[in-house]
C-alpha cells in the first residue's frame, strides 16, 4: 500500500521559498497539501480496491477518509485512512504505522463504511453496513468507534463495533450518515426495508454503544413517505446554547422519497430531541420537494441555519440544487435569488451532488460538493446565491479525480474533498487562506533613550494546527547585527535580528507556531554615542509557494538620542516695499535682510507636541550663506501667533515678534554651510506652558548691503530643522491594529 503524492514519496513537504507566483485564490488547490492539493492511496497487490465514501477534518487539521476496502466483488471491510496536514500518511495512525486501518465488521465478510464523524475528544465514529450471515443473512447497520490512534475503542459495546438489524427481521439496513450530539450520543440515519416499502430510519446510540431508550421509546424511529424512501443525511442544530437557541437539539433528516420511481423527490424530516416529530413543521414534521420540470430529484446533504431554517442540497436534472425551508416547513422565498426558495447550478455537464458543508473558520456561506467530470464544488452565499469570489463564478473542479466527492470544512480557511477510487482526496482554499503579513501593528517607533523597543509582527490570517514558515528580507538605514555576540561592537543599531533564523546562505525566516496567528520580533535599539539621526529597519515578506502575501512590509523607526531633528511644518520669507502683499511660501529659499525699502524676514513654524520630557539643547539649524560680500547678523525671535500659513503669509499680515532676540548668528561666508541658533530656553518654556506649536522669526537688526539666504523646505535637501540633543523622547504611538 502506498500513498501517492503526485510522483513523490511521503517525506515531509519541501518549501520553495522564492517562487514568485500567486496560488492562494479562493477555489484554487492548496499546494501545501501533497504539493499539488491532491493525494490518493494505492494498493500494491492484485484484486484489492479502495473506494472513499466520506471525509472529516479533525481539530488538529488531520484528514480522516473512510470507505470500502474491497478484496473482491463480494468481500470487503471498513477502510479508514488518516493524512497529516501536509497530505502525508499519518504514521501514528493504524496498527501497521502506515496511516491506514482495515477493519472487518460483521460475520459475512462484506462491509462498507459510508460516513464518519469526529468526537470532540478525537475518537472516530464510522457507520455503514455489514453482511450478517448468522440469522437471516442480511445487511445490517454497522457502527464502529476508534481511538485517536486508530485502534478499536473497546468502551463502545465491548469491542468497538456493533451491528444492528434496524427493522427486525428485515432484508437489509444501510446506514448513510452520522451526527454526534453535544452530550456524546450518536445519531445514525439510513434506509431499511419494512414490508412493503423502504423507509427512513433514525437510530440513536448512547456513548457506550447501547440504544438510547429515551429516543422515540426504544432508540429507533422509522419515517415513510409512501414508497421506497432512503435517509441520506442528518444534522443537529447545536448553534448557541439551549437558552439562546429555541431550536437547539433539533434533528433534521433529509433523503430521497420514492427514489426508484419517476416521482423521485426530496424528503425532509424535523424531529424534537426526544425523537418525536415537530408538528409545527408542515403539520406533521415532514415535507417533500421535487425540483420543478427536472425529473428525478435526489438529496445529498442537509445543514441547519439560525432561526430554525434548514438548507438541503442535492441534484436534479443533471444540476446541483439547493433549497431552504423555514421553521414552519415552508420554502424560504428569500433564498436562491429567484423568489422560489431554491436554485440550481450547472457545471456544463451531468452533475451529481455528494454533500454540503458550511464555510470553514468563521467564513461566510456554504459549499456543495459532488462530481462533474471530476470532483466539483460550488460555493453559495448564506442566502443561496453563487459566491462569485470562489473559483470561476462560484464553481471549481478538481481534474483527474472521479467519484462523487464528499466534503468537510477545514483545516483553517480550506475545504477538503474525498471520494471515488483510491481514496482520492483534494484540498481547496477558501477566501483568506494562509495569507501572511508583517507590520508594526502597535508602536512603530523605538528609542535609543532607555533602549525602548518596538516590535514587528509576522502574522497569518488563520489559526492553523501546524507552523507556517515565513521568509523575509531586510532593508533600511539602521545597521543589523552580524552576530548576537557582536551587537553594538559591530556598528549595529539594534538587537532582535537574531530572532530571524538562517538556513545556510538562504533567506532569513521565522516560524509562526502551530495554533498561533503571529510571532513577535522585538527591535531594541543600541544606545550608542554616534550622531546618526533617526534610522529605519524594514522587513519584507518574500514570495513562497506556502502562503500568499497580505501586508508585504513593515518598518520600525529608531530615534537617535544624540540628535533628534524636527523639520519645519511651514516656512516662508516676506518682503516689504512693492512686494509687501506678495507671498513667497513656495520659494526654494528663505531670505533675511535689513535695507531701506527692501526688508526681508523669514518665518518658521515647528510642531513640538512630540516633546514630552526634558532635553539637553534645542537648536535651530539652517543651511545657507551670505548673498554677497560682507556679513549678515541674523537674530531669532519668538512670535505668539502660530496661525499663519505658508501659502498665505505676506509682509502686510506677518505676525509680530515678541520680546528680545533669543539667539543671534552672523552669516559671513558665500559658501553655504549649517548655521545654528540656540533656542533651548524658549522651547523648554513653550512646552512647560503646554504649547504644541512655535513660530520663529529671523531678522537682521542692523542695516546691511547684502542678505542671508537659506534652504527652504521646498529645496528638497538641507531643510530647516530643530535639533534636540540627549534626554529627548517622543510620546508613544496609538495602536494601529489589534491582533
Amino acid at each position: 500500500m502506498s500513498f501517492n503524492r503526485r510522483n513523490r514519496d511521503d517525506r515531509s513537504c519541501r518549501i520553495e521559498p522564492l517562487e514568485d507566483r500567486r496560488l492562494f485564490a479562493a477555489g484554487a488547490l492548496d499546494t501545501s497539501f501533497s504539493e499539488d492539493g491532491k493525494a490518493s492511496i494505492d494498493i500494491n497487490f492484485g484484486g484489492i480496491t479502495l473506494e472513499a465514501s466520506d471525509v472529516a477534518v479533525q481539530q488538529d487539521g488531520k484528514t480522516v477518509v473512510v470507505g470500502k476496502f474491497a478484496l473482491s466483488a463480494t468481500r470487503s471491510d471498513f477502510g479508514i485512512a488518516r493524512l497529516n496536514v501536509d497530505g502525508t500518511p499519518d504514521r501514528t495512525f493504524g496498527p501497521q504505522g502506515n496511516g491506514f486501518v482495515r477493519s472487518p465488521v460483521g460475520d459475512g465478510g462484506d462491509a462498507a463504511a459510508s460516513a464518519v464523524a469526529i468526537q470532540p475528544d478525537g475518537r472516530i465514529v464510522v457507520v455503514g453496513s455489514a453482511l450478517q450471515e448468522s440469522g437471516f443473512d442480511e445487511d445490517e447497520l454497522a457502527i464502529a468507534r476508534y481511538l485517536p490512534n486508530g485502534t478499536s475503542d473497546n468502551s463502545f459495546d465491548g469491542d468497538g463495533v456493533r451491528t444492528l438489524d434496524v427493522g427486525n427481521f428485515s432484508s437489509w439496513s444501510y446506514a448513510n450518515d452520522v451526527a454526534i450530539q453535544g452530550d456524546g450520543k450518536i445519531v445514525v440515519v439510513g434506509r431499511t426495508y419494512r414490508v412493503p416499502n423502504d423507509d427512513f430510519f433514525v437510530v440513536r446510540f448512547n456513548p457506550g454503544g447501547s440504544l438510547d431508550g429515551s429516543f422515540d421509546g426504544d432508540g429507533k424511529k422509522f419515517i415513510g413517505f409512501g414508497d421506497e424512501d432512503e435517509a441520506r443525511a442528518v444534522t443537529i442544530d447545536q448553534t448557541g446554547t439551549p437558552v439562546t437557541n429555541p431550536h437547539y437539539g433539533t434533528i433534521y433528516i433529509a433523503g430521497n422519497a420514492s427514489f426508484a420511481s419517476s416521482n423521485a423527490r426530496v424528503g425532509l424530516v424535523r424531529l424534537n430531541p426526544n425523537g418525536s416529530n415537530v408538528d409545527s413543521f408542515d403539520g406533521d414534521g415532514k415535507v417533500t420537494f421535487a425540483f420543478p420540470s427536472r425529473g428525478k430529484t435526489f438529496v445529498s446533504g442537509v445543514m441547519a441555519q439560525p432561526d430554525g431554517k434548514v438548507v438541503i442540497a442535492g441534484h436534479s436534472g443533471g444540476d446541483f440544487f439547493v433549497a431552504r425551508y423555514l421553521a414552519n416547513g415552508g420554502l424560504d422565498t428569500t433564498f436562491g435569488g429567484l423568489g422560489t426558495g431554491f436554485a440550481s447550478t450547472d457545471f456544463g455537464g451531468s452533475e451529481s451532488s455528494g454533500g454540503i458543508a458550511r464555510a470553514p473558520a468563521g467564513g461566510s456561506g456554504f459549499f456543495v460538493s459532488g462530481t462533474s467530470g471530476g470532483f466539483a464544488v460550488a460555493k453559495y452565499t448564506n442566502d443561496g446565491r453563487l459566491d462569485t469570489t470562489f473559483g470561476t463564478g462560484g464553481k471549481a473542479r478538481v481534474a483527474g479525480f472521479g467519484g462523487n466527492a464528499r466534503i468537510a470544512p477545514g483545516p483553517g480557511k480550506r475545504i477538503t474533498l474525498a471520494g471515488g477510487a483510491k481514496f482520492a482526496t483534494a484540498r481547496l482554499l477558501d477566501a483568506g487562506a494562509n495569507v501572511v503579513s508583517v507590520s508594526p501593528l502597535f508602536n512603530s517607533t523605538a528609542h535609543e533613550a532607555g533602549r525602548q523597543p518596538a516590535s514587528l509582527f509576522v502574522y497569518r490570517s488563520e489559526r492553523l494546527p501546524v507552523p507556517t514558515r515565513v521568509f523575509l528580507a531586510s532593508s533600511g538605514t539602521a545597521t543589523a547585527p552580524t552576530s548576537p555576540l557582536l551587537v553594538g561592537r559591530d556598528g549595529s543599531d539594534f538587537t532582535g535580528w537574531s530572532n530571524l533564523l538562517i538556513i545556510g546562505g538562504g533567506p532569513r525566516f521565522v516560524d509562526i507556531p502551530a495554533n498561533q496567528t503571529f510571532v513577535e520580533l522585538p527591535i531594541t535599539p543600541v544606545d550608542d554615542t554616534r550622531v546618526e539621526g533617526n534610522e529605519t529597519f524594514r522587513l519584507t515578506v518574500l514570495p513562497s509557494a506556502a502562503y500568499d502575501i497580505g501586508v508585504g512590509s513593515g518598518t520600525i523607526t529608531i530615534r537617535d538620542n544624540e540628535v533628534t531633528a524636527l523639520t519645519a511644518t511651514a516656512d516662508a520669507y516676506v518682503r516689504d516695499g512693492s512686494s509687501a502683499g506678495l507671498n513667497f511660501g513656495n520659494a526654494d529659499e528663505l531670505q533675511v535682510r535689513n535695507a531701506s525699502g527692501n526688508n526681508r524676514r523669514t518665518y518658521l513654524k515647528f510642531d513640538i507636541s512630540s516633546i514630552v520630557t526634558t532635553f539637553g539643547t534645542a537648536k535651530l539649524r539652517l543651511f545657507g550663506s551670505a548673498a554677497g560680500s560682507g556679513s549678515v547678523a541674523v537674530s531669532a525671535f519668538g512670535a505668539a501667533d502660530t496661525t499663519w500659513s505658508e501659502s498665505g503669509i505676506t509682509f502686510n499680515n506677518k505676525p509680530a515678534p515678541t520680546g528680545s532676540a533669543l539667539s543671534s548668528q552672523t552669516v559671513t561666508s558665500t559658501t553655504a554651510r549649517w548655521y545654528e541658533w540656540d533656542l533651548t530656553s524658549y522651547i523648554a518654556a513653550a512646552r512647560a506652558a503646554g504649547q504644541t506649536t512655535v513660530t520663529i522669526v529671523l531678522r537682521n537688526l542692523t542695516s546691511s548691503p547684502t542678505h542671508a539666504t537659506f534652504a527652504s523646505d521646498e529645496s528638497g535637501d538641507f531643510r530647516p530643522q530643530l535639533w534636540l540633543t540627549p534626554r529627548f523622547t517622543v510620546s508613544p504611538l496609538t495602536p494601529l491594529i489589534q491582533l
